[in-house]
């Protein structure tokens, strides 16, 4: 018989896997109000802070260490957030901002327009590139992540989206939605003296023009694009 023997030399900190802490796996905070995916993790906004989860893991997140606070002192709530170019795009009350960099050590916040932002976070979408949202100070806008966003209403329907055609008082239920098929951003607000949305504005991201400057088939409290019948996108 012969005796073999072996010699191992591990230093002992390779033989342990550090266990995360008790902390950096909780859930979503219960006051969220939209969730994006970007850059491997989602981004969950709440009306006072941007939270982000571990990477490749939606539902891992560390509250007390993993957020970003977007201009704490200007007192405007956070509304929506979109991953865009690249890039996250911040909506909050009166004011747009972008999140750049790839990594916590290299994110940098920076704010792209004062008077930009929104209260209708249903009116958040994207399409083609484009954020489109509605602001009450500018009605309906869009961004490509590049220079100052673009106020599409003012520009071309102005007199259509001011106050005597819209009641201004009821945007924050302003919502928008796409239009896969037709390619176009359909936004819904309330008529002048309504209280619910009564007046749809399509806008047609092939033409780069509003395709109408009143559609008014019914009222619209949500719209969405699904498959119909024959599994082709339509607008409801």
């Amino acid at each position: 018989n012969t005796t073999t023997s072996i010699s191992l030399d591990f230093l002992d900190e390779n033989l342990t896997v550090v266990a995360p802490s008790t902390v950096a796996n909780d859930p979503p905070p219960s006051d969220a109000i939209y969730a994006v995916v970007h850059k491997d993790r989602m981004f969950v906004v709440t009306p006072t802070t941007l939270y982000y989860s571990q990477p490749g893991k939606p539902e891992a997140f560390n509250l007390t260490t993993n957020f970003e606070r977007i201009d704490a002192d200007s007192n405007q709530k956070l509304i929506a957030a979109v991953s865009l170019n690249g890039m996250l795009a911040i909506l909050k009350q009166e004011s747009l901002y972008v999140l750049v960099g790839d990594t916590p050590s290299t994110w940098a916040v920076q704010l792209v327009d004062a008077s930009a932002g929104t209260l209708a976070m249903r009116s958040v979408v994207s399409l083609g590139g484009y954020v489109y949202w509605w602001s009450h100070l500018h009605g309906p806008m869009r961004w490509n992540g590049q220079g100052a966003p673009d106020p599409i209403g003012k520009k071309y329907i102005d007199t259509t989206i001011n106050d005597e055609n819209v009641n201004t008082d009821q945007c924050e239920a302003i919502c928008a939605a796409v239009d896969t098929t037709a390619q176009r951003i359909v936004f819904a607000v309330a008529g002048v003296g309504k209280t619910r949305n009564t007046v749809m504005l399509p806008f047609s991201v092939k033409l780069d023009r509003w395709e109408s400057s009143k559609w008014d088939p019914m009222d619209v409290a949500a719209m969405c694009c699904a498959a119909d019948d024959a599994m082709l996108p339509k607008l409801h």
